[in-house]
């Protein structure tokens, strides 16, 4: 799993508490490229504990986080994650709470 590229998981309900343990197999995705959690309602908690994980993830280049109930305090742990990245070519919030 380390190894994983691409991870596509759109519309797979994964919900907050999904996110959480989702959040812990992506902080050992060093090469992850692509993370899709489009239409899963990770809500907020979700979203900041994927974002803290990814934090140390250079590799990152496309994000795609539409229709997860994010709020305001998660788009600013999205900003945080992101800032020092510098390849990031596609990032999609749409449809959420922001």
């Amino acid at each position: 799993m380390k190894q994983m590229i691409n991870l596509h998981l759109a519309n797979c309900n994964i919900g907050k508490e999904g996110a959480r343990a989702l959040a812990v197999g992506i902080g050992q995705m060093k090469n992850l490229s692509v993370l899709d959690l489009n239409g899963n309602k990770i809500l907020t908690d979700g979203c900041i504990a994927i974002m803290k994980e990814l934090k140390a993830n250079v590799s990152l280049t496309e994000l795609y986080l539409n229709s997860n109930f994010i709020d305001v305090e998660g788009s600013l742990h999205v900003a945080e994650c992101l800032e020092n990245k510098k390849y990031i070519a596609e990032l999609w919030l749409s449809y959420n709470n922001m």
